[in-house]
């Protein structure tokens, strides 16, 4: 039966990791039997995010307690080699046994690019019938799995509790589709220490053309300390002041694409420039990268900046760097109830997304969607605030404006994404919304998360 979370959940004795399936034919024919989802992990030896997820996060109470109600595998991407992984170590399986299973994965449950590389670390939940329920890609945190443990079996319609109050879906999250590497990709992950170690060697040694780009990409998404040293001193000093400030520009939004929080001291370097557009990417590159170590230069930028189609990106990173911050969390609620701006008024309302759940923050954001006096923008972005931050306690208040007489046309169409977000839906639906109602000219690929396009035919 299933463990009701917020229950017995919460009082599990803390104990080791998830448990892993030895053979990947039983494994897929207990889960169908038994009615059970099937949640496989993708996983890479010495590299820094996957690491992480033996560390922090399988070893999670909550976590492991959910995966108990689950038929669990890991591919191991490196059990082909001639010793046991460190991941096959981990997972307990021999090396034999990671070998069949990696196997087996890549067969018949990962998405392969055209070189034939999966992503790593992804994480895949899919239904006892073998259907992709959700996916998510690189970062994740302890928190994000157990919203993604309850959210498959909602959308596998098993019985479960609501969801656990102010747990809200990892970024990089999608549904019904697994995330592929783009073509020419030979990677699907950022570089190991000694992967780092050599390209650093190689990047040093010439000169950075068009063929290296791709190489620079992979250094700045590597969460390594010299890698990140690397990147910055180049942003700072080499290849972003050779061409100008549309380079800086290029290169500041690829970081807010990539970055690990370890990255975000370059927003820090070019935060104060001259020119608006940069300072726009370094503004919208910590709303991404989210990180509490950018607050109090987010905090100084609101204070200088005069140019409020900057000064508007600054209080989304405000949101999204401090959602944890009591002191944020005051400040902007105290901006929504001053600002009469309706550009400014309508990001501080979607900024109110980023923080977690409060009464005081649903208060106004429930209140601005009900004023039908209010600008249209602003009830827009109110409620993109509450399907962004995942809030289901107003999943029926939000229904009430999706379609029906006398309902705007552009919070009808917001309410409606919002609806499917809260139903459980990743956030790409909703990022038209949210660029019409907060005036947006640069792209957020992180917060609205799509797998790659297909290559155009030639």
């Amino acid at each position: 039966m299933f463990i009701p979370l917020l229950t017995s959940l919460f009082l599990a004795t803390p104990v080791g990791d998830i448990t892993w399936e030895k053979e990947y034919a039983p494994a897929r024919a207990r889960a169908q039997e038994e009615g059970r989802i099937l949640f496989v992990s993708i996983l890479s030896d010495d590299e820094a995010r996957s690491d992480q997820f033996w560390d922090d996060v399988y070893s999670d109470r909550r976590v492991r307690a959910l995966s108990e109600e689950t038929v669990n595998l890991v591919a191991c991407l490196d059990a082909q080699g001639k010793k046991r992984s460190s991941s096959t170590k981990q997972a307990g399986l021999s090396r034999d046994e990671a070998r069949y299973m990696e196997a087996a994965i890549r067969d018949e449950l990962m998405a392969k690019n055209a070189e034939g590389v999966v992503a790593s670390p992804q994480h895949l939940w899919f239904s006892s019938a073998g259907e992709l329920l959700q996916s998510v890609v690189f970062e994740m945190t302890a928190d994000e799995m157990v919203w993604c443990f309850v959210n498959a079996r909602r959308r596998a319609g098993l019985k479960h509790d609501p969801m656990p109050e102010g747990l809200r879906a990892p970024l990089r999250f999608l549904t019904r589709e697994p995330y592929v590497p783009a073509d020419g990709d030979t990677h699907g992950r950022a570089l190991t220490s000694a992967e780092a170690k050599q390209e650093l060697k190689t990047m040093k040694a010439s000169m950075l053309g068009a063929g290296q780009a791709a190489r620079f990409v992979r250094l700045a998404f590597t969460d390594d300390k010299a890698a990140q040293e690397y990147v910055y001193k180049e942003l700072q000093s080499g290849v972003a002041t050779w061409g100008g400030s549309g380079i800086t520009v290029r290169a500041l939004h690829t970081m807010g694409l990539v970055a690990p929080d370890s990255g975000w001291e370059i927003f820090e370097y070019y935060a104060d420039h001259k020119e608006a557009r940069v300072r726009n990417e370094c503004a919208v590159g910590l709303e991404q990268v989210g990180t509490s170590d950018g607050l109090k230069l987010i905090k100084t930028m609101l204070r200088k900046e005069k140019d409020a189609g900057v000064k508007k990106n600054w209080l989304r990173a405000l949101g999204s760097c401090g959602r944890s911050t009591s002191s944020v969390r005051k400040q902007i609620l105290g901006l929504a109830n001053r600002e009469r701006d309706p550009v400014l008024k309508a990001n501080i309302l979607f900024a109110l997304g980023w923080l977690d759940h409060h009464e005081d923050v649903r208060e106004v954001l429930v209140q601005t969607l009900y004023d039908a006096n209010a600008d249209v923008r602003l009830r827009t972005a109110a409620v993109c605030a509450i399907a962004l931050g995942r809030d289901e306690s107003q999943l029926e208040a939000v229904r009430k404006f999706a379609g029906g007489d006398g309902i705007p046309a552009p919070l009808s169409e917001a309410a409606t994404a919002a609806v499917a977000i809260l139903e459980g839906g990743d956030l790409m639906g909703l990022q038209a919304s949210v660029q019409d109602s907060c005036d947006d000219i640069v792209s957020r690929e992180r917060v609205f998360f799509r797998p790659p396009p297909e290559p155009e035919p030639r």
